[in-house]
Order: C-alpha cells, then sequence, then structure tokens
C-alpha cells in the first residue's frame, strides 16, 4: 500500500463508524498520526485500540460536537496529542434530526431541532477549520475536506433543513478555496449519495447505475485523494460521489 501520509497528522470527525472510521483507516495504515474524534466516545476509543494494535498511530478525542463548548476543548486536545498541529482536517460529523430518532415533518420541527442541524452539519466544521487554519497558514501546507450530500446539491424532499446545512457546506468550501490557496491550502467538499453504512441498507443501490449502493471504503477513497499530495490542485470542488444517480433513469426505466 502507498504510504501518502506519512508525517502527516489528521483530525477526523464522526469517525467512530462508517466513513469517518473507512477514512481513519486508510489515513492511519498509509502513515497518518489520526485523532478519531466521534460522540461515542467508547466506538472511537475501540477503533484507536484497533489501529495501535495493528501498529498504526491513532488516538480518541471524544466530544458531543452540536456542543460549541465541547468542540472548542477536544480541537484543544487534538492538536496537543498530535504535536501542536493538524496536516489533515476530515468535517465528516454529521446528521439530521432522523439521527436522533425524530420523524417530524418540517412544519413540526423545533427551533432546537434546527439548531441542531446547523451545528451539527455546518457550525462545527467551520470551528474545526478556524482552529486548523493558523498552523497550515505557518506551514504553507493543509488538506481540508468537508462532507456535503447529494442533498446538499439537489435538495431533498422531506429533510430541507438538512439539505440547506449541507448545500452551505458546499458554498463555505468554495469561499475557503479562494481565501487560502495562496497559503497551500486546499479545501474540497465530498457529496455522497447512497451509503451502505449497515447491514440492511442493500435497496439503495436501486437508485445508481450500478445496481448497488456505495460502501464506506468508496467514499474514503475519494476523501484520501483529496487529503494527499496528488491533489495539491484540485481545491474549491464539489465532488459528487453519487453512483450515476443523478444521470436520469436507468437504461430501461424511462
Amino acid at each position: 500500500m502507498n504510504k501518502r501520509f506519512i508525517n502527516r497528522t489528521a483530525l477526523v470527525t464522526g469517525a467512530a463508524k462508517g466513513i469517518g472510521a473507512a477514512v481513519v483507516r486508510r489515513l492511519a495504515s498509509e502513515g497518518a498520526f489520526v485523532a478519531i474524534n466521534d460522540i461515542n466516545a467508547a466506538g472511537a476509543a475501540a477503533l484507536a485500540n484497533e489501529l495501535q494494535n495493528a501498529g498504526f498511530q491513532a488516538i480518541a478525542v471524544a466530544a458531543d460536537l452540536s456542543d460549541a463548548t465541547d468542540t472548542e476543548r477536544m480541537l484543544k486536545e487534538a492538536k496537543e496529542k498530535l504535536g501542536g498541529h493538524i496536516d489533515i482536517l476530515v468535517n465528516n460529523a454529521g446528521g439530521s434530526c432522523m439521527a436522533l430518532g425524530r420523524f417530524v415533518s418540517f412544519e413540526e420541527q423545533t427551533v432546537k431541532d434546527i439548531d441542531w442541524e446547523f451545528a451539527v452539519n455546518l457550525r462545527s466544521a467551520i470551528q474545526c477549520i478556524q482552529k486548523v487554519l493558523p498552523e497550515m497558514k505557518e506551514k504553507n501546507y493543509g488538506r481540508i475536506v468537508n462532507l456535503s450530500s447529494i442533498c446538499g446539491t439537489a435538495g431533498a424532499s422531506g429533510i430541507p433543513v438538512y439539505s440547506a446545512s449541507k448545500g452551505a457546506i458546499i458554498s463555505i468550501t468554495k469561499s475557503l478555496a479562494m481565501m487560502y490557496g495562496n497559503n497551500g491550502i486546499t479545501v474540497n467538499c465530498v457529496a455522497p449519495a447512497a451509503v451502505a453504512t449497515r447491514p440492511g441498507m442493500e435497496k439503495l443501490g436501486d437508485s445508481t447505475v450500478f445496481g448497488r449502493p456505495s460502501s464506506a471504503d468508496d467514499i474514503a477513497n475519494l476523501i484520501c485523494y483529496l487529503a494527499s499530495d496528488e491533489a495539491a490542485f484540485v481545491t474549491g470542488q464539489c465532488h459528487l460521489i453519487d453512483g450515476g444517480r443523478t444521470l436520469g433513469p436507468k437504461a430501461g426505466k424511462i
């Protein structure tokens, strides 16, 4: 396997499982020293132990990223444990009210619901970016990858607030790419569609031209490319990874 991330440090949020965990495993196996953030402290610690036992460098930094104070504490801890700087930031944490078990209509969403979705999907990413920029600018090097969603590019019926927060991620990605390119920092985002992150999600493949949903590894492959020096001239882009879902009806389905 390539060792694209030797002597690099990385922070991946929302990384105890799913896409985040796949990214962490790839970064660590290719040489990065990775801080694993998640609200699930036990899950983050278990993944860190797994990687340490395999001979890789990883630590857990649990935090609830919907809480601004807890996010600040986590960022300070992560930077200290990683040696004072973060070279690669992957803002993967996110969710909709459905993640909280609240299956409510748009009209029924409370201000608390709306604030939570924007806090997790957008504000936490902004906080993380603000904290890693000083050292990235000083080193004239940085890779920032934000997780958007197909919902942020095309909208989604039933989850308009989530879609709005993911659309905002695309906008801030473009703005930051323009602002910090001269500092050797790339800023990109990835917008997945159907991702099978747990058993029983295979039916999501009906919407892709391949007849299968993506795996967490499919998404991690793209994220880690954007985090590598191979993508040094790629910035400000929203990379849609949807298995052809947005191309239109599949053959024979018109």
